[in-house]
């Protein structure tokens, strides 16, 4: 007994066929009833076969069951369940590919943005028209304008450095999050080596709001995967340096906790309402006073930093309004003290031997 299923989609394109020949299509478009005997070409025994054509293709059937053989009746419901679940496949599959489509889009979006500020930056110090006057002196006119603006020159190289690690972690979480089985490679690496290697990409952001940054020493170690630690910092750093009060301070601390090392960011930054504590953590969404002072955009949201972290053990939870009565207002935004902790997997030096 053997029952071969064939889903066609509305342009007539296999979706699904566990015909055992290439040869059976012939078959299913000569096909024109929902239960009618047949001689099989290849075995030369009786079959049933049926078409349902449905709004989202066809669903064919050929059957040589006893049951089916003997009952038209029988056959045309096993084909209509097959029907259904050929309609629910279709239906997961969508949701699959606009899920797909949702990703790449954001993808290609966030990296066309990256792109474009980098030849924004570039062009601020060499103006393109002045590339185009005499082109075997391209080197020298750009070597000109640097030495006219060397601190302009300087600022744009950081931003375009911090632009292109900006579309290297894209990727990166691109690859991570969205793999079957991500590939990470974890091992002990210092915490304040890491931290630092993010923030001096984000000097001038801070420098430009007057912020004083502090970073405690520690010798502390931890046992994670640095590519996506990384970038789950950046994105942390990232979103301090655009939601920070200007004027402020930013302090990075760390602490031992057991098995995990803590780092703590303390901020005074765009206010969060204690409604929102859980949903800041969510696809999509900003809070009300990050709407409000135009800050919400379409960079790398708090649940796919919580989501990075998750893959090496690691949490991260937030302390909102905790040491001020009173809100700060600057320029119509509304400010209070935030403080973010990430609790990262340790590294013992005794367990890892």
């Amino acid at each position: 007994m053997s029952v071969f299923v064939n889903f066609l989609n509305v342009r007539g394109e296999i979706r699904f066929s566990s015909l055992p020949s290439d040869a059976c299509q012939s078959c299913v478009q000569k096909c024109n009833s929902s239960a009618q005997l047949v001689q099989c070409e290849f075995s030369k025994l009786p079959r049933r076969q049926g078409k349902n054509n449905q709004e989202a293709g066809a669903v064919y059937i050929c059957d040589d069951s006893r049951e089916s053989l003997n009952s038209a009746k029988k056959f045309k419901e096993k084909l209509r369940i097959y029907s259904e679940v050929s309609i629910g496949i279709g239906g997961i599959r969508n949701s699959i590919r606009e899920e797909s489509n949702k990703k790449a889009a954001r993808l290609i979006h966030n990296l066309a943005s990256l792109n474009g500020h980098n030849i924004q930056e570039a062009y601020l110090v060499v103006p393109q028209e002045a590339l185009n006057k005499d082109v075997k002196q391209v080197l020298r006119t750009i070597k000109s304008y640097i030495q006219t603006n060397v601190d302009g020159a300087a600022e744009a190289i950081l931003k375009i450095m911090k632009n292109n690690i900006s579309m290297k972690t894209e990727f990166s979480v691109f690859n991570k999050l969205y793999d079957i089985a991500p590939r990470l490679s974890k091992t002990s690496h210092p915490v304040h080596k890491i931290v630092m290697n993010v923030m001096h990409l984000f000097y001038q952001d801070f420098f430009s709001k007057n912020i004083d940054t502090y970073i405690e020493p520690t010798t502390e170690r931890i046992y994670v995967d640095y590519e996506s630690t990384h970038v789950a910092i950046y994105h942390l750093i990232e979103n301090a340096s655009k939601y920070i009060c200007p004027n402020t301070k930013l302090t990075i601390s760390f602490k031992k906790s057991g098995k995990y090392l803590n780092v703590f960011m303390d901020m005074i930054s765009v206010r969060i309402e204690d409604a929102e504590m859980d949903k800041i953590f969510h696809d999509g969404y900003s809070g009300e006073n990050a709407l409000h002072q135009e800050k919400a955009g379409n960079g790398m949201g708090m649940d796919i930093i919580l989501k990075v972290l998750e893959l090496n053990g690691a949490c991260l939870f937030l302390v909102p309004n905790s040491k001020m009565e009173r809100n700060i207002v600057v320029d119509g935004g509304i400010y209070n003290h935030n403080l973010f902790v990430i609790k990262l997997p340790s590294f013992n030096t005794s367990v890892q031997r």
